[in-house]
């Protein structure tokens, strides 16, 4: 996530520079002392040819070409057709036939439905009409002899659960209890996505985004009551409510009836903009396993540009305490999935969230292959000190350290900050996910603006945990802010001054004895 920056191959992101000391949460005011540290992180990274990114995990060595088995795939051309299933409000639709324009495994029912390798293919809505939403196979617009799947939602609506939600989704599960699949261990797919010139609309959202998925896989499941349920999440966001562009985003949750959702990791790459008006073609690949074997890929290539790595994790892709995974047998292979807050938004201004599918294919047991990036040179890493030093000097706002912030709220009377800012003290204080760290008053904007932040944390992971710990006491606005800041963003930022420290516990103080 973050600032990107290449040393001959090597894709690096310098906000893990600043954040590589340790697990526990940064103390305020380390700044001079951190360079050090930070340096060596760098020049450790770019000698390691093996694996150029900071992800969860022991790095693998570099895969060996797998071509693997391919399951299924459909280009939405006749003889595919969407037919619906029961009444129009609860039940889902289905595609049936067979895509006459690839050779085999090319049928929806006899290629999926009846195999052992794949669960029964459905389109979910979760209530509503066609007035609301709608899956269809079309003609692409402006390219009429190529067939589309395309998901739109105009509308938000209340589903038969009582939530307020917008869903369409392709489904391929498992049947339940009487499981049919012998579950895959390395699933790859690959799928074009449009999306609709509509969605540009979500740059201008005044607030951050955090659920736009497009992609989700289960292992296992969190319904039906299964033991060790666990789910990753692809998505589009903003991480910030100025942003202007989206970004694509991945969470992954282990669950359990008591505890509910636990989040394992997660990672935003705001260094990539995600592509509207324009088809792109997507990758993704699971390896199941732990915090060792475990691998999520994802990666990009724009129509008529080079493909880009999303992410490349190496970290759990089962249930952190499963001691027997069973491979995958639930995802959703195209997704449409948000808020009725965000629905109503575009809604509101005269659009729909819209998006087009194409070329989809299935594989067991294919990896994907990258070429590995030449060492760095010495002289190659000592530019790269270099500019970690200059970007430490100029970037880090005075009274802050680096790392993660949670910023709380916003406002342009000092007073109103400073008493809401107290009044979620006093709600924080001796809650979990608040050692070591302080509630700050500051200005920005030559005293126009009052923000008031809880940091700093040692990276994203840890700040989004601790945001979880808060939540039903901070604002729901609330999230997650970095300095230094991105190149693009820094003009925002760059005159923020801290006025007061409002709790402390970074040197002790305001302790909780009460606390084991």
């Amino acid at each position: 996530m973050g600032i990107r920056f290449t040393q001959n191959g090597h894709e690096m992101d310098k906000s893990n520079l600043l954040i590589s000391i340790s697990r526990e949460p940064s103390r305020a005011g380390l700044t001079a002392l951190l360079i050090i540290p930070f340096l060596i992180a760098a020049h450790t990274a770019l000698a390691a040819s093996s694996d150029t990114s900071a992800h969860q995990g022991q790095s693998l060595p570099p895969e060996q070409e797998v071509e693997g088995v391919l399951l299924f795939r459909s280009g939405f051309e006749p003889e595919s057709r969407i037919t619906h299933l029961g009444d129009p409000f609860t039940a889902s639709d289905k595609i049936i036939g067979r895509d006459l324009s690839v050779p085999p495994p090319n049928d929806w029912v006899q290629d999926i439905d009846n195999s052992n390798q794949l669960g029964n293919f459905r389109v979910q809505y979760q209530g509503a009409d066609t007035t609301r939403r709608l899956a269809r196979i079309i003609p692409e617009p402006g390219n009429p002899d190529n067939r589309v799947l395309l998901f739109r939602i105009n509308e938000p609506w209340v589903n038969q659960f009582g939530s307020h939600l917008a869903r369409v989704q392709a489904n391929i599960y498992d049947t339940w209890p009487d499981s049919h699949m012998e579950g895959i261990r390395e699933l790859y797919q690959k799928v074009r996505l449009y999306m609709h010139e509509d969605m540009e609309i979500l740059k201008s959202y005044p607030h951050s985004i955090d659920w736009l998925t497009i992609f989700e896989l289960w292992n296992n499941q969190t319904w039906d009551n299964v033991p060790y349920a666990f789910r990753i999440t692809v998505g589009t966001g903003k991480p910030l409510p100025e942003s202007r562009e989206l970004y694509f985003m991945i969470e992954a949750e282990d669950y359990d009836t008591e505890r509910g959702r636990m989040k394992i990791w997660n990672e935003m790459e705001t260094g990539i903009p995600v592509p509207i008006g324009r088809w792109m073609t997507l990758e993704f690949y699971v390896r199941e396993g732990n915090d060792e074997t475990g691998r999520f890929y994802m990666a990009m290539t724009p129509e008529g540009g080079d493909k880009k790595v999303i992410f490349d994790v190496r970290n759990y892709t089962h249930n952190t305490e499963d001691p027997d995974p069973t491979g995958i047998k639930f995802w959703n292979p195209m997704k449409l999935y948000t808020s009725s807050h965000l629905t109503s938004f575009v809604r509101d201004h005269g659009k729909s969230l819209q998006v087009y599918w194409d070329d989809l294919e299935i594989w067991k047991d294919r990896r994907p292959v990258e070429e590995e990036p030449a060492a760095a040179s010495e002289d190659e890493i000592a530019a790269t000190e270099e500019d970690a030093v200059e970007m430490i000097a100029q970037d880090i706002p005075a009274g802050l350290a680096p790392g993660h912030y949670i910023q709380l709220l916003s406002s342009r009377s000092e007073e109103t900050a400073r008493q809401k800012g107290q009044e979620l003290s006093g709600m924080l204080e001796c809650r979990d996910g608040m050692d070591g760290v302080q509630i700050i008053l500051a200005s920005r904007k030559d005293n126009a603006i009052f923000e008031v932040l809880i940091g700093v944390f040692q990276d994203y992971q840890s700040s989004v945990s601790s945001l979880g710990l808060m939540e039903g006491v901070i604002p729901d606005d609330s999230f997650v802010i970095r300095f230094p800041r991105p190149e693009s963003l820094v003009d925002d930022y760059d005159d923020i001054m801290v006025i007061d420290i409002l709790h402390d516990t970074s040197r002790g103080l305001t302790p909780c004895p009460n606390r084991h």
